[in-house]
């Protein structure tokens, strides 16, 4: 798999080369609700397809991504052959906290991988990722107090406690944990369904990449040299405060 990555991968071949030896003659696009967060629109930049490639995706009443909207842009990538990149489900958005239906999103996704049309799922949860703490733990545990002046707690309404219990269906997952984490600066992460998907924006040189047996952060990512401070200080607040319904759950739930 590496060695296929490191010859035929967009990373090493460059974007026109790979579309060219792809047979790929229309500019690759990707999808984001349209209050998705300044970031996404570099994303683009970054990666040489400009941010026009973003395609926004019109909203619901409740601020959410509309599923019907979302369809109708992929039939037209579908029926153009515009190859897509990515399809993105915001899980807590930054003005309106509204969480994207990533269950039915990936449902599209497997009814178009069957007409021949895939791409990967990605979930922002950059400032809801926290959130899944609140249904993470044994129901009814919840520490109970007689002081009636105690803050209370607010529950998830079923549909966003539905989504996060089906937010492992993404292929990536972004968290942030100077946000709804309470974690200094510069703290974030970037988890994978499948680890092996880090190894197309991996380079690794000898100076910095010992192997497997001795990781580094550096070879994976936009950065090279990382703060160690930063992430030992999430490891310190999530084993204090607890990654579940009593902890974290708890906190935000106020």
């Amino acid at each position: 798999f590496k060695t296929i990555i490191e010859t035929e991968a967009v990373v090493n071949l460059g974007v026109f080369d790979f579309m060219k030896k792809n047979g790929l003659e229309k500019s690759p696009m990707y999808t984001c609700p349209a209050n998705n967060h300044y970031s996404w629109p570099k994303g683009g930049t970054i990666l040489g397809i400009g941010s026009d490639a973003l395609i926004p995706i019109g909203l619901d009443k409740d601020f959410r991504q509309d599923i019907n909207a979302l369809k109708k842009e992929l039939k037209n990538c579908l029926d153009n052959e515009i190859p897509l990149i990515s399809v993105t489900a915001v899980i807590g958005s930054t003005e309106e906290s509204a969480v994207d239906p990533i269950k039915e999103m990936y449902d599209l996704r497997e009814e178009f991988k069957e007409k021949g049309l895939n791409f990967a799922l990605l979930a922002d949860g950059a400032w809801g990722g926290y959130f899944k703490t609140m249904v993470h733990g044994t129901a009814g545990t919840e520490p109970k107090h007689a002081n009636a002046g105690y803050v209370p707690h607010c529950p998830l309404t079923p549909y966003v406690e539905g989504q996060y219990k089906n937010i492992q269906l993404a292929d990536t997952i972004t968290i942030d944990p100077h946000k709804s984490g309470f974690c200094p600066y510069p703290g974030g992460a970037l988890c994978y369904r499948n680890g092996k998907m880090r190894y197309n924006i991996a380079v690794f040189h000898p100076e910095v990449f010992h192997g497997e047996d001795d990781p580094t952060m550096g070879v994976y990512g936009i950065e090279g040299s990382k703060p160690g401070a930063a992430p030992a200080g999430v490891l310190m607040y999530h084993n204090v405060l607890g990654l579940d319904n009593n902890g974290y759950g708890r906190i935000l739930g106020q």
